[in-house]
């Protein structure tokens, strides 16, 4: 059996991307698997947990600790940090070791690397599913684009994206079709108003409904309603525009109706990068994912992997 946690600190994003890699794993290596799920955000998702088991963690960043490994878990792996020649910091390259680890191990990592998923998209899908009550399908149409807007604790770090970024993205959906609208959903309405002043919000960030699971990421309390609005809204939108955000990823790379989704060149250095990939293995090859880079241009996934080589 693999074994991980998340916390409930975490944006759901990210807790996705722990539970999901587990259970891959465990998949590739035949093991069972057992997430630990006290504050999962997501109770919307039809994800299947595995294995009861109880974990004693302590948080660090976004990485979890065990205190104590649990019956029945005998080892413990932490994903490889892979440092980067020219960019500041860990690049997150993958980490090989995953496909010869030992059965009965707590793995912990941010588990961020599209080499660890991709060929296992089609059954991610089935796993995220959500039930019919969750769905909104209010923008799903080829004449709608919805923008997502991460500010919240984004808004302290290099990974926010100024307003220049949605410009650009607007004037390149509105070149393919001159009658496209726009919508927004965020977890900050206030600063998305300040980014792309004008357009309509819509999603969580308007419902009168609070949402118990989501509480606060980092410092950033989330004042918005039930997210399962705003995922199903990216799930189902024929075009969007999004931020370098995992809770942004996870819907629009299992959208099945997507037809184009413009991104930040460089994930989460667009602002700063002069070439490297943040994490490097975070390009997502697919024909209908367009990546912008600062000086407004669109590149396909096929000509950032050559250059990313």
């Amino acid at each position: 059996m693999l074994a991980v946690s998340i916390h409930e600190h975490a944006g759901l994003g990210n807790q996705i991307w722990r539970a999901v890699c587990c259970r891959v794993f465990a998949d590739r290596l035949g093991y069972d698997y057992a997430v630990s799920s006290p504050g999962w955000r997501g109770p919307f998702l039809n994800f299947d947990f595995g294995k009861k088991i109880s974990l004693n963690v302590e948080q660090s960043s976004d990485f979890y600790d065990c205190d104590e490994l649990p019956d029945g878990i005998l080892h413990y792996y932490e994903e490889e940090s892979i440092h980067h020649k020219t960019a500041p910091g860990e690049i997150g390259e993958a980490d090989k070791n995953f496909l010869t680890i030992k059965d009965n191990t707590y793995i912990n990592g941010n588990f961020q690397r599209m080499s660890y998923i991709e060929d296992y998209r089609d059954k991610i899908c089935d796993w995220l599913s959500y039930d019919d009550k969750y769905k909104v399908r209010d923008y799903s149409s080829e004449n709608i684009c919805v923008i997502q807007i991460r500010g919240g604790d984004y808004k302290t770090g290099h990974s926010v994206l100024p307003a220049e970024y949605y410009r650009f993205a607007m004037k390149h959906m509105k070149d393919n079709n001159p009658d496209i609208r726009f919508v927004i959903v965020t977890d900050d309405p206030e600063f998305a108003s300040q980014m792309v002043p004008g357009v309509e919000i819509v999603g969580s960030a308007i419902s009168e409904e609070k949402d118990k699971y989501q509480k606060n990421i980092s410092w950033y309390t989330y004042p918005g309603g039930p997210v399962s609005i705003d995922y199903s809204i990216l799930n189902t939108a024929k075009y969007a525009i999004i931020s370098a955000s995992t809770f942004a990823f996870w819907p629009i790379w299992t959208n099945n109706e997507l037809l184009n989704v413009i991104a930040p060149k460089y994930w989460f250095d667009w602002s700063r990068s002069n070439g490297w990939w943040r994490p490097k293995d975070s390009i997502v090859n697919d024909e209908r994912w367009l990546w912008l880079d600062t000086d407004g241009d669109l590149y396909p996934s096929d000509v950032c992997l050559k250059e990313n080589d």
